[in-house]
């Protein structure tokens, strides 16, 4: 599955009766695409996944980020996460998608973002969020290292 295949186009509005509409659009395609339960029906499923992200736009209203520009970019690291994995237990939306959304932070907001800052909001450890973040970040191969050659057409662009 692509990146490409996310609900990234879903149109998450200003207003508030649009924006949800759109998140229930992602806990939809989520549900369907990257958790699963022994437990729960698909019902009980989407709807612990819609909630968990109106729980993470807490974490965007902290750092004072449009919850409808943002949350698309959450999507698109978490496919990229999932088509990797596979699906996951539903126990692990919240974490999974807590990462996604501090590593989305970290990449897109223009100040520093402290894992400490983001575990206090949601009462876990930011040890655990370091090693959650860690392991993410390994799995979508995420490279911050630039070589000099990727230096040198970078710079010769600007």
């Amino acid at each position: 599955m692509s990146v490409l295949s996310a609900p990234v186009n879903y149109q998450l509005g200003k207003d508030e009766n649009s924006f949800k509409m759109g998140v229930q659009k992602i806990a939809l395609y989520a549900s369907q695409n990257w958790f699963t339960s022994k437990k729960c029906s698909s019902r009980q499923i989407y709807n612990q996944i819609s909630e968990d992200l109106l729980l993470l736009c807490q974490l965007l209203t902290y750092f004072s980020m449009d919850q409808e520009d943002f949350l698309p970019l959450v999507v698109i690291y978490a496919e990229r996460y999932f088509s990797l994995v596979g699906k996951k237990d539903v126990e692990l939306c919240f974490d999974t998608l807590f990462v996604s959304a501090v590593v989305t932070l970290k990449m897109w907001k223009d100040a520093q973002v402290k894992n400490i800052d983001c575990s206090v909001l949601f009462r876990t450890s930011a040890q655990e969020l370091t090693s959650n973040e860690r392991k993410f970040l390994n799995v979508i191969d995420y490279d911050l290292v630039v070589d000099n050659e990727q230096m040198l057409l970078f710079t010769a662009k600007i």
